[in-house]
């Protein structure tokens, strides 16, 4: 026990592990809760296997439970046996290792306590058995295979097993006797992929791990990268293909270790998706064969290229059939001249979805396919697939068959943050803003290497369009080469309020400090232009009382701003309250009843006001709300109202509260 809790590499992870969550099928005590990222998964009831194969004959479906913290969970149904589902990246074996370290603590202080053994199912050769021998003997407890026998008949080891979905084909049945034999008497969890492969070894409790959400992000982000995660975490609330990115907990920690050596957030994401498919590569398996490491990048480019084209030109594809991927690769090392091209394609393509960014999926018809885990991750090996080609295509080709496609757009954006020759670049820009879209080249203009963007801006600059088109331009390319122009248009009074107001918000499309700081010295020179864009940006959030000042304006613009954050902050406090106690809820329930409460009183006292719209609208609320306390005065209206139509809206108001 005291080995594995020195062991450097659970202490390396530890400050960054946060409690995973999951839904289990009957309604749990309230979890204690780390201030750590918690993760969230829900339980689903694996289909049957078919006999024989290993495999599950339809999609694990969705049970209705409540929720667990994951270390919670699975200590409640080891003894039974669980299953711990997820993609990969999403915490499976990180929940299993801060398991073991959990117990392994437990353990020293309690004698009685079981003895708990990670073993990693990829790395089976003969039996599990020999697994958990190499295990105990990796951390000084050498056992001969007759002593593990009787502390698994004793029930002394709570066993942890890592990666069913990897375990070697030929120890599938082993694997099933083993947990038959010791069912009754050893408690264990047992991890896999999120896939109908691999098979369950007839578990009946799964948990299923779920992305992050929101505020998990957050926490995250800015627990690992202090102030400085405040500006990534606006970066992924602020591009949904990114957030949906980030919700993988693994590749979230990926984007915070490069934008930590960057000390800061990168205006593009080519070379961050570079570094952190190298930080990847550096931290695949150890058993990961070494001589297929230098062919899998070149390889998961040519998928990803294959992948970016469809049957109509302007689609694309998220996945391919396996043999199809074969076929591919087989291709690909048939033009470099290697010897045993198929044999090749098949093991490396094999070894790409056991350590790499794709992965297999079942699709409705059983077929396999193979996908990238992510499609911003497709977007990158297209994008580092098309630098290549570059150089080869004509200005006709790059128009007609890349910057002329929607789904090109991604790729080519991260492609020209990695291209080095500036003739390449602004030959890439100057096409998109000349002959395609002036949107689309004011994109690409902020996203090659800072060095080309002087250059690229003056494409923007010297165009002959409208000012306020132009300022719209500049904000589009997120660059602060762009920040003194927007900052002249800012501060220059023979501008109208509108053109002032579009500077602002260009301004914010920038995102950086100094970008920030610009508009805040708006608070004493312009306050009508700072009104217009404070309060729709978190990082210029004011104090409540200014906030208050503002509303008092009573324009209709800023309360519809006070609408938004209002259902903002009301989102947030949702979240909050998942994790909060029972009389945290309760006395948040409460409050939010008595404000309802008072609201409506104040409405109901509107239906006295003399203009006969108000009164209408009012009647509209109220029924909406569906608020019985609403009854007595909706009556009198009924009753007694001069206007026909406010009648008629008290009647339908009566009718949507439908009470007795």
């Amino acid at each position: 026990m005291r080995s594995i809790l020195d062991d450097e590499d659970y202490l390396e992870w530890q400050e960054f592990y946060t409690p995973t969550t999951v839904e289990g099928r009957k309604e749990s005590a309230q979890a204690k809760f780390s201030r750590r990222l918690k993760l969230r998964a829900e339980t689903v009831k694996p289909s049957p296997e078919k006999p024989g194969s290993g495999e599950a004959g339809q999609p694990d479906q969705p049970e209705q439970g409540g929720q667990w913290d994951v270390l919670a969970g699975l200590r409640n149904y080891a003894a039974e046996h669980v299953l711990l589902i997820g993609i990969p990246g999403s915490g499976k074996s990180s929940s299993l290792e801060r398991l073991l370290w959990e117990e392994a603590d437990n353990a020293l202080k309690n004698p009685d306590a079981q003895i708990p053994v990670l073993v990693k199912l990829r790395r089976c050769t003969s039996s599990i058995a020999a697994l958990i021998q190499d295990f105990l003997i990796g951390h000084q407890c050498p056992l001969d295979i007759k002593d593990i026998d009787y502390c698994l008949q004793q029930g002394k080891f709570l066993l942890l097993l890592d990666g069913l979905n990897e375990l070697p084909e030929p120890f599938t049945i082993e694997a099933a006797n083993f947990r038959n034999r010791y069912r009754r008497t050893t408690p264990m969890v047992v991890s896999t992929r999120d896939l109908s492969v691999g098979g369950t070894l007839n578990i009946k409790k799964t948990l299923k791990m779920l992305p992050l959400t929101g505020p998990q992000m957050q926490e995250f982000v800015r627990g690992y990268l202090g102030e400085a995660g405040k500006q990534l975490f606006q970066q992924l609330k602020g591009d949904d293909r990114l957030r949906k990115f980030a919700e993988t907990p693994l590749l979230l920690w990926m984007l915070c270790r490069v934008f930590a050596e960057k000390s800061r957030v990168p205006a593009n994401l080519g070379l961050a998706f570079r570094e952190f498919t190298q930080l990847y590569d550096d931290a695949i398996q150890e058993d990961a064969p070494a001589d297929a490491r230098d062919q899998w990048p070149k390889l998961l480019r040519h998928l990803a290229f294959a992948l970016m084209h469809d049957q109509r030109p302007t689609d694309f594809r998220l996945s391919m059939p396996r043999e199809e991927a074969k076929n591919l690769l087989t291709e690909c090392l048939q033009e470099e001249g290697r010897t045993n091209a198929r044999g090749c394609a098949e093991k490396w393509l094999k070894e790409l979805l056991d350590y790499h960014l794709i992965q297999p999926v079942i699709q409705p018809t059983f077929e396999e396919h193979i996908e990238f885990r992510h499609q911003l991750i497709q977007e990158y090996y297209a994008a580092e697939y098309l630098l290549r080609r570059l150089p080869n295509l004509t200005d006709d080709q790059l128009k007609r068959d890349y910057l002329n496609y929607l789904k090109w757009t991604e790729p080519i954006a991260l492609m020209l943050a990695l291209v080095d020759e500036e003739a390449q670049a602004l030959r890439v820009v100057k096409l998109a803003i000349d002959d395609v879209d002036l949107i689309l080249g004011a994109r690409l203009a902020g996203e090659v290497k800072a060095g080309f963007h002087v250059q690229t801006i003056k494409f923007l600059e010297d165009l002959e369009v409208p000012d306020w088109l132009k300022v719209q331009l500049l904000g589009e390319t997120r660059s602060d080469f762009v920040l003194n122009e927007l900052r002249k248009v800012l501060q220059d009074k023979n501008h109208y309020h509108d053109m002032r107001k579009r500077a602002a918000f260009a301004l914010i499309k920038l995102g950086s400090d100094n970008a920030l700081k610009a508009i805040r010295e708006l608070k004493n020179k312009d306050l009508d232009t700072y009104r217009s864009v404070v309060f729709r940006n978190p990082d210029l959030e004011p104090n409540f009382s200014e906030f208050l000042r503002f509303l008092k304006n009573n324009e209709s613009d800023s309360l519809h701003i006070a609408k938004e954050k209002l259902e903002e902050i009301g989102s947030a406090i949702l979240g909050l309250l998942e994790e909060s106690d029972h009389h945290v809820f309760k006395s948040t329930v409460d409050t939010s009843r008595r404000l309802v409460a008072e609201g409506i009183t104040k409405e109901i006292k509107k239906l006295e006001n003399p203009d006969e719209k108000v009164r209408r609208s009012v009647a509209d609320t109220l029924g909406n709300s569906k608020a019985e306390e609403a009854i007595p005065a909706l009556s009198k209206v009924l009753k007694e109202d001069s206007s026909w139509e406010v009648r008629r809206s008290a009647a339908s108001a009566l009718g949507q509260i439908g009470s007795k």
